[in-house]
């Protein structure tokens, strides 16, 4: 029984999905900002990310990062109130061979293991992790993010920043 809109789900069935998800939304900007990801754990980084999904990174240079061949951009991630186990993050370029590494060390990590644990008691028990996503090219990107009750994929764009050897909010024009 659909709404005559081509949808397959009822149209009362889409509204209480859509205004659940706002809500759901509402409350990581609350806490923290605007986040991507559908929950439990959300991603941010500097500039527009949160609204865009867009990463400008930090192209290789030797000042950053020990002189590692890969560049990259501050990355954080919140955990939802609710979800308090372990969490392990991985990723890789959508768009090409290229990987998609963590930490600020010369060689990137390939993967983030977040230890389970209560949240910040004034942050509503939200939890905070900082860091760094690290990568070779521009492009699409994706982050599988793992826990015992959940598997969750939040995709972004990566572009290098402007000007490319610093860490800003913004894409050099291309």
């Amino acid at each position: 029984m659909g709404s005559g809109t081509g949808h397959s789900q009822p149209r009362a069935s889409r509204v209480r999905r859509a205004a659940a998800l706002a809500i759901l939304l509402a409350l990581v900007y609350r806490y923290y900002t605007a986040s991507i990801g559908s929950g439990p754990i959300y991603a941010d980084s500097l500039g527009p990310f949160g609204h865009t999904a867009l990463l400008p990174f930090v192209l290789p240079s030797p000042a950053l990062f020990g002189g590692s061949a890969w560049g990259g951009q501050v990355l954080k991630l919140l955990g939802a109130p609710p979800y308090r186990g372990p969490v392990l993050i991985r990723g890789r370029k959508l768009t090409g061979r290229d990987g998609l590494g963590f930490g600020a060390g010369k060689i990137p990590l390939a993967e983030m293991d977040l230890p389970p644990g209560g949240g910040v008691p004034k942050s509503g028990g939200w939890r905070f992790w900082g860091g760094y996503a690290r990568l070779r090219s521009p492009g699409c990107y994706g982050l599988q993010v793992d826990g015992t009750t959940f598997s969750k994929v939040i995709i972004f764009r990566a572009c290098p920043s402007n000007p490319p050897r610093r860490q800003t909010g913004r894409c050099r024009s291309q």
